[in-house]
């Protein structure tokens, strides 16, 4: 089925984020030479990720990785949907969910989502086995190694799918009202090696981090970057003014920060972030980047009423029995999901993944409401199950054909884009600055191997841009003030929109009292360049 889908629907990365991960890994792009480092990925991962890359660069070991651990992930629910009975029916409850809904985890990519997949994917295998009392090593050994991958992945996101799992994995420990030394018992010598590995690999990336200033002074700053960025509700108006006066900010100071630039430490440092962070509150809902705006925008996400609707017809076609913690396991996500946009800030690539649990949960206890009826299945609501998925699947298929449409057309930018990248000719001894997401580095297939980006030197304005390879690649180019440096450098280039480029502007005015002038350098169709200038560059030529 994942094949047919990927023969398809050619899958893409949602974010930049795992771009870049690939060009530390290979070497390329943002970095000079192969690191561990992989962005919120355990740097264990990193080094395995290096290996390969290294072995065969040509490979796209990341993309592959992904796409593997989310299928391990749907292969665990199928399994212990399959443990019991109904197996053809909950093979086609399995093959709408996907056509409606874990289509969309399979064509846009993050690493969050494929942690959080790989999580629950394990519990509710665990669960599912536990609950029957089977001691079958394929299918433990299966839900080890997924919750092994996701923490490697993502550890915050497999914390996070545990708490989501926690009514489900209650609920089935209380199948089994076993005493607690009986369990430890049974079960010793696998908890024990797998929490000795998820405590191995936690201590490995922080010790990776310590042992080198460098890498220690970057994680604090992004921490309170994180802190004061995403979760913090603000804005630059009169009332919040004298705050950022305090600090030495303008508004121009924080136009940029929230759009990705602060690369100054004597502007954006852990003192002024500190300072700024104690005058805002976390608690609300304004002013969130990359966050719904509130419940009633999350239930409109076309992903999140699927895959709630999907959730609750597979409860009406579960045994009466079970639909009360079924019910209660989508509130638990729901409340969750509440509590995360209000207090902290809930992006589409938590939401979607957290609503697949429910979603799960009831696929594996549903049953066929044909033939007689059974003890434990009330044949009425069965039957409305019935038709509520025919609904779902009916209204889920309409969804695809524009989805299909949106796939071809990246797939159209993809091959305009790296043709542009061949057009523009890079060179090693040119280097070109990215302000966030003006060039469409989504643009690439998750199963391409970026070799095109060897050679393309590249310093975004992102989040990764304090890391001690960001700072190598800026040494290299004998960049100090990289913003004063742009200008009237001929090896040094700027890629960004309209809006960056006005900011830039004014930064230099206020920084520098110095005005400067854009030369536009390349013309792509998804992105421009520009060569920075402190004189018109049509002063002196002829017709000017």
């Amino acid at each position: 089925m994942v094949a047919l889908h990927l023969s398809i629907l050619r899958p893409y990365y949602q974010v930049n984020d795992d771009i870049f991960k690939i060009f530390f890994a290979k070497g390329i792009g943002t970095d000079l030479s192969p690191t561990e480092f992989l962005g919120y990925s355990s740097p264990l991962l990193g080094h395995a990720l290096k290996v390969l890359f290294a072995l065969c660069p040509g490979f796209a070991w990341y993309g592959a990785l992904l796409l593997t651990v989310q299928l391990l992930g749907l292969w665990a629910l199928l399994y212990a949907a399959w443990s019991t009975s109904h197996r053809a029916f909950k093979a086609s409850l399995f093959l709408a969910a996907f056509l409606c809904f874990y289509v969309n985890l399979f064509a846009s990519l993050q690493f969050t989502v494929t942690s959080s997949l790989a999580a629950q994917g394990a519990f509710l295998l665990g669960a599912a086995l536990w609950r029957e009392g089977r001691r079958d090593r394929g299918g433990w050994a299966l839900v080890g190694g997924l919750c092994v991958l996701s923490f490697l992945i993502r550890a915050d996101a497999f914390l996070l799918t545990l708490l989501a799992a926690l009514p489900l994995l209650l609920a089935a420990g209380a199948s089994r009202p076993l005493p607690w030394r009986e369990v430890w018992k049974e079960h010793r010598s696998h908890l024990l090696t797998l929490g000795s590995i998820l405590l191995f690999i936690s201590l490995f990336g922080s010790l990776w981090y310590r042992s080198d200033p460098a890498w220690r002074e970057f994680q604090a700053f992004d921490r309170e970057r994180v802190e004061m960025q995403d979760y913090r509700i603000h804005t630059y108006d009169e009332r919040t003014r004298p705050f950022f006066e305090k600090v030495g900010w303008t508004r121009n100071d924080y136009e940029m920060f929230k759009d990705w630039y602060f690369l100054d430490p004597s502007l954006y440092n852990l003192d002024t972030l500190r300072e700024l962070k104690r005058n805002f509150p976390s608690a609300g809902l304004a002013e969130k980047p990359s966050s719904y705006k509130d419940f009633r925008d999350l239930l409109r996400d076309h992903w999140v009423w699927t895959a709630l609707a999907l959730a609750l017809t597979f409860i009406l076609l579960s045994p009466v029995a079970t639909r009360g913690r079924l019910l209660f396991q989508v509130a638990w996500v729901l409340a969750l999901l509440a509590a995360l946009l209000y207090f902290l800030r809930l992006p589409d690539r938590v939401a979607w993944p957290l609503m697949a649990l429910p979603l799960g949960a009831a696929l594996i206890t549903a049953e066929t409401p044909a033939g007689p009826s059974r003890k434990g299945l009330d044949p009425w609501t069965s039957m409305i199950g019935a038709f509520f998925l025919l609904l779902v699947l009916v209204l889920g298929l309409r969804s695809l054909v524009p989805y299909h449409r949106s796939n071809t057309q990246l797939r159209g930018m993809e091959t305009v884009l790296k043709a542009d990248v061949v057009r523009l000719s890079p060179r090693e001894d040119q280097l070109f600055v990215v302000w966030d997401s003006s060039f469409p580095f989504e643009g690439y297939g998750v199963l391409d191997d970026l070799e095109g980006f060897r050679g393309f030197r590249l310093f975004t304005l992102a989040v990764y841009q304090r890391t001690p390879n960001a700072r190598k690649m800026l040494e290299k180019f004998h960049v100090r003030d990289l913003l004063k440096d742009l200008v009237d450098r001929p090896d040094l280039f700027l890629i960004c929109t309209p809006q960056e480029g006005a900011m830039y502007q004014r930064h230099m005015m206020e920084k520098h009292g110095s005005k400067v002038y854009a030369e536009r350098y390349f013309e792509g169709r998804f992105f421009r360049v520009y060569r920075i200038h402190s004189r018109p560059p049509w002063a002196g030529k002829k017709g000017a």
